[in-house]
């Protein structure tokens, strides 16, 4: 039921919101929303949208992360389907507030366009700093392991290389070069574990597999 006939301020279509929402991901769509709402006298369904939206987000986002990549196309499904949700839910309360006033034209979406454009660039910004960083944090971890190995210090190599694997598990590097560094101590089955691992996510490396045959074969002439 409606809070009242004559709307307190200019409101948006809502399905321009649900477009916003799709290729400016759901944020802005569902703060736009919430905005609408209460633009158009409503503020019983703008609360309601803070309350349940809010958790939904959080939901969604938990599952933008931590989803396998191989679920990527159901998680494209759930990011649209939600982007109509946010459309098609306020539309007949926006169609009855225009019957109600003819006379009405929609409010331009123009600022709220420009500012919802600016949350993806800028998570697309952060996540760029981020993987810089992390990137550049690897390379120290990996030059900082071969410094170690080529002083002989191998128990701090394994230690910096063991750090990598945690921190990049498709690391190739740390895979092979701890094999190298235990086929240095003189443990080959150590090493050809190393490379084991690595095939099992790299399976069509084909140096890695004569790397594999190489420690095996020491392993088994001990």
């Amino acid at each position: 039921m409606m809070d009242q006939t004559k709307p307190r301020h200019a409101f948006w279509n809502p399905l321009y919101i649900g477009v916003i929402s799709y290729f400016c991901l759901l944020v802005p769509g569902l703060i736009l929303m919430w905005m609408n709402f209460r633009r158009m006298g409503l503020p019983k369904k703008a609360r309601l949208t803070a309350i349940v939206g809010t958790p939904i987000l959080l939901a969604v986002v938990a599952i933008y992360i931590f989803v396998p990549k191989e679920y990527d196309d159901w998680v494209g499904a759930l990011h649209i389907s939600l982007a109509v949700i946010i459309g098609a839910i306020p539309y007949q309360d926006y169609r009855k507030l225009m019957d109600a006033n003819p006379d009405h034209k929609p409010a331009l979406l123009v600022k709220p366009v420009l500012l919802s454009v600016l949350f993806p660039l800028g998570l697309l910004a952060g996540w760029y700093g981020y993987a810089r960083f992390q990137d550049e944090h690897r390379i120290e971890m990996l030059q900082a392991s071969m410094e170690a190995y080529q002083q002989n210090d191998f128990r701090g190599a394994l230690k910096l290389l063991n750090e990598v694997k945690s921190e990049f598990p498709e690391e190739r590097l740390a895979f092979v070069n701890s094999a190298i560094v235990y086929e240095a101590l003189a443990k080959p089955d150590s090493a050809a574990w190393n490379i084991e691992q690595w095939l099992k996510i790299a399976p069509n490396d084909e140096e890695a597999k004569e790397m594999l045959e190489r420690f095996r074969y020491a392993s088994s002439n001990r």
